[in-house]
């Protein structure tokens, strides 16, 4: 961007006053109230935006902002107003429609001698919210109503997140948080530059409606006619107590007698002196005549239309526990730990039960109750494709693949959908865990309320890749270990692929070990293990003491790109090396804590923490 023509301004200025400005425009444009609790988040975006127009003190901006009103106005309306949001967000809501109030809604539909099912998105952000309706209401009216169509709004403040809405493509990663019932064939993914990005179809486009609205400033709402649900969520935070009730009283005259009202989980009408009445977690309706028939209420079963045309059906389908009891499976202790806090009693869950590999889970199926499952790819023993070859059926209850391996992955992890994983989710971290969390708990819940009903597994074939490693004459793969580690390295030259890059296992302080550990590893293998000359051609494998192979380690490093996994606890010598040669794609080995220095000093610079099991595979991802 080139540089801002800088204008004559009194330095006197403080930032404290420029922020009260822009807080009070802001204000004045959306209703949103930025006071003294949001002054840090305005300083923080104030202050990337006055890099980006490269404006260095409070008096320039203000000065740039009097002679740009209209324009950073705009800009100033879309940098402050919220926008963190997600597929699925809140699953709490969805759950509730799943379970009764879309049977409800569209019985409700009907009454009317109507067969499209209206829905407004309120404070529609970058238009996450409206596709998770459309993708919902098209697998469940599909299956519930066939003969209904339905049409969502969505309205916000900022224009330039309805732009965005409009424009329907988002990163590809987001997506991956969308429950595969939902997914289908609903999204096409871009290829070259733009592989990274899909874009929802036409097909589902087309019943999508944006445009801007003051929710405070109300005109003409979208549409020309009432709704059947209006989500108006985590944006009420931002509203004092006389705005909530007037914004309320606004969005229920919009909505039929019959409809539903969602706002955020974190927010309540409590104490509004409004009449409406609370039906599920932030889920209101209008207050009942006294001659009408009882509203849902909120329960275990989920009911479904048994025929077209027909009243709803009270056949149970399915019979949800309170507390939705899991089993764990997964050689990471750091994983089942993290899992143990995301799926808490708290939350809904518990989980009763943990496995290392596939031959132990199915021994903790025999002890333990169990709803649901969580199932990592590989591990020891009996790995996740061989337990669902061997053990998956309609009895067993709902897997959901947790795995480090990229869903991506054709081979291995879309081959655990076909043989009947519900669903996949990429193993969470400590800087991800809210959201992951939120993912593994609403495809839990997912997995479990459609248990009797079909998913759309199938993926358009451009989110489909195999991961295979090219030009392995270029590339390489070191693994620092330690001699007593016979399980580990026997399960590695098991795995390697003839094809793969060369390997080489590096040991420290173990020259006289190494020759009869070669020996007997290559029984293993039946593959010859090279001790000296190496050149790590693609499929040769080598065994060296760090001392003897440093300088030649150090040269391949940088002419090679090289992935790096550390095994066990590693000795000061070989922490020294690793960070000595700079940035690297660094894997340690999941030991549940990290004490000692050097595992520390390690854990700050690497690119992952895993089980050894799934170390081939995220190298594998990173080298080809």
């Amino acid at each position: 961007m080139s540089a801002v023509k800088k204008v004559a301004v009194n330095h006197g200025v403080s930032n404290d006053s420029v922020i009260q400005e822009v807080s009070a425009l802001v204000s004045k444009m959306s209703g949103i109230q930025l006071g003294e609790k949001q002054f840090a988040m305005v300083e923080n975006r104030l202050k990337s935006r006055m890099l980006k127009l490269q404006l260095i003190t409070p008096a320039d901006y203000l000065a740039y902002l009097k002679q740009h009103i209209e324009t950073e106005s705009q800009a100033l309306l879309s940098l402050l107003t919220t926008h963190h949001t997600y597929f699925f967000r809140e699953f709490s809501h969805f759950e509730f429609l799943i379970r009764e109030g879309l049977a409800q809604s569209i019985s409700s539909v009907r009454s009317r001698g109507d067969k499209i099912l209206r829905v407004w998105s309120a404070a529609a952000s970058r238009g996450q919210e409206v596709y998770s309706l459309a993708m919902f209401l098209d697998f469940h009216l599909k299956q519930m109503a066939p003969d209904f169509d339905f049409e969502i709004w969505g309205t916000d403040v900022d224009p330039q997140s309805i732009t965005i809405a409009e424009n329907g493509v988002y990163p590809y990663k987001e997506l991956k948080q969308v429950p595969a019932h939902y997914l289908g064939q609903n999204w096409s993914r871009g290829t070259g530059a733009i592989s990274e990005y899909a874009k929802i179809k036409s097909s589902l486009k087309a019943k999508c409606k944006f445009s801007t609205f003051n929710l405070t400033s109300p005109t003409n709402p979208p549409g020309g006619h009432k709704f059947d649900w209006i989500f108006c969520r985590n944006v009420y935070i931002y509203f004092n107590a006389e705005q909530i009730k007037k914004i309320t009283q606004m969005l229920m005259g919009q909505l039929w007698g019959d409809g539903f009202l969602f706002i955020g989980v974190s927010e309540t009408l409590n104490g509004m002196s409004l009449p409406y009445q609370a039906v599920g977690p932030s889920i209101y309706v209008h207050p009942q005549k006294p001659d009408a028939p009882p509203k849902v209420t909120q329960s275990s079963t989920v009911l479904v239309p048994s025929s077209v045309g027909s009243s709803q059906s009270s056949v149970p389908k399915l019979v949800v526990p309170e507390i939705i009891r899991v089993l764990c499976v997964d050689d990471s202790p750091s994983i089942l730990t993290l899992l143990k806090r995301v799926l808490s009693k708290e939350s809904g869950f518990e989980v009763v039960a943990t496995a290392a590999n596939g031959k132990e889970a199915m021994e903790a199926l025999k002890k333990h109750k169990v709803d649901v499952m969580t199932l990592d790819i590989h591990m020891p023993e009996m790995d996740g494709i061989s337990y669902l070859q061997k053990n998956m059926n309609s009895l067993h209850p709902p897997v959901l693949m947790l795995s480090s391996v990229n869903r991506e992955n054709a081979s291995t992890a879309l081959k655990s959908i076909e043989l009947g994983a519900s669903d996949y989710v990429e193993k969470p971290t400590m800087a991800n865990l809210m959201e992951r969390g939120d993912e593994i708990r609403s495809k839990l819940k997912t997995a479990l309320l459609l248990k009797n009903v079909k998913a759309m597994q199938s993926l358009d074939a451009a989110f489909k890749r195999d991961f295979r490693i090219t030009d392995p004459e270029r590339k390489l793969r070191v693994i620092f270990s330690q001699i007593g580690d016979k399980k580990k390295m026997a399960f590695f030259l098991k795995n390697l692929n003839h094809q793969d890059p060369g390997t080489i296992f590096v040991f420290e302080g173990a020259s006289e070990a190494i020759l009869p550990f070669a020996k007997e590893m290559e029984k293993a293998r039946g593959q010859k293990i090279k001790l000296d000359q190496f050149t790590m051609a693609p499929g040769e494998i080598g065994f060296a003491e760090l001392d003897s192979v440093k300088a030649q380690l150090q040269q391949w490093l940088k002419e090679r790109k090289t992935s790096v996994l550390v095994t066990g606890v590693p000795t000061k010598k070989v922490s020294d090396f690793i960070l000595a040669q700079g940035s690297l794609h660094l894997c340690l080995e999941d030991l549940g804590s990290y004490t000692a220095v050097e595992q520390k000093l390690l854990k700050d610079v690497s690119s992952s923490i895993a089980p050894v099991t799934s170390y081939l595979s995220i190298s594998e991802e990173f080298l080809g």
